[in-house]
């Protein structure tokens, strides 16, 4: 696979991978990710054209329509779904019927504010695993009872937090340190830095990974608190850890390029 997809590459990647389902994804103004899922047959015509959704379903977006064009250097295979007919997923561009950028893609002004910045930016990301009911609803009981850098059997995430891992590696995104955080059910893992783009799109796949392996081990993940974040200019290395906006990935980032994180 390349480094970096044209449209031509991911067309014909979808043909030779017996690729059947792509996942048009983009985040909301709160940082929730969404996504439409098309057919093979449909990806010339979304990368053309774009595929239309209904912005008056979606907080913020006003009344028209709004259409999804993906960005191919994006292409990501999901590695829990089925092998055959797999499922890849791109982040989408938003443009309005005009064919200019959507007022709220966030993703599309972060792309322009991070030309002004060379920088890579790596993230800890904190997230709290907890039980679910018989009816499989969320709880607040902590999945354990651990504490900062305690091991099993305390530790009842290391299968979760390897599951994460493992998971991430396979799409492009390296763990550095993974380890039970201060406090009943909590979970820490780092992960290499990248450019601020593509740092931000690797944070919401990063808490897509942990929601749906925490989930496939029978447990619920939220993100109670901010990611510490490791930001790399030349010579020069510096933490943050924002206090606000930091639910939405897109706009932590553009907010670290214009020097308020």
């Amino acid at each position: 696979m390349p480094m970096e997809f044209t449209q031509d590459d991911v067309l014909c990647y979808v043909k030779s991978e017996d690729v059947k389902f792509i996942r048009l994804a983009f985040c909301d103004t709160e940082g929730r990710q969404k996504n439409l899922a098309v057919m093979p047959e449909t990806l010339p015509r979304a990368f053309s054209q774009g595929i239309p959704v209904d912005g008056r379903e979606l907080p913020g977006f006003g009344a028209g329509p709004v259409l999804l064009r993906p960005d191919p250097t994006t292409l990501l295979q999901m590695p829990w779904r089925p092998q055959h007919g797999r499922v890849v997923h791109m982040f989408c561009d938003l443009v309005a019927l005009d064919g200019t950028p959507h007022p709220q893609d966030i993703r599309w002004q972060l792309k322009e504010l991070a030309q002004q910045m060379e920088c890579t930016v790596a993230a800890e990301m904190l997230f709290a695993l907890y039980k679910l009911d018989e009816q499989g609803r969320p709880t607040t009981e902590p999945q354990d009872e651990a504490g900062y850098l305690d091991i099993a059997p305390t530790d009842r995430g290391e299968n979760v937090r390897r599951a994460i891992c493992l998971t991430l590696e396979q799409m492009g995104i390296q763990p550095e340190s993974s380890h039970h955080g201060a406090g009943p059910g909590r979970n820490l893992i780092r992960y290499q830095g990248a450019g601020p783009l593509k740092a931000a799109d690797n944070m919401v796949t990063f808490q897509a990974v942990v929601r749906t392996m925490a989930d496939q081990n029978g447990l619920f993940a939220e993100f109670p608190h901010p990611p510490r974040l490791f930001i790399t200019q030349g010579a020069n290395v510096r933490e943050a850890v924002p206090q606000k906006g930091w639910q939405n990935p897109y706009r932590l980032m553009a907010a670290l390029v214009r020097g308020q994180v």
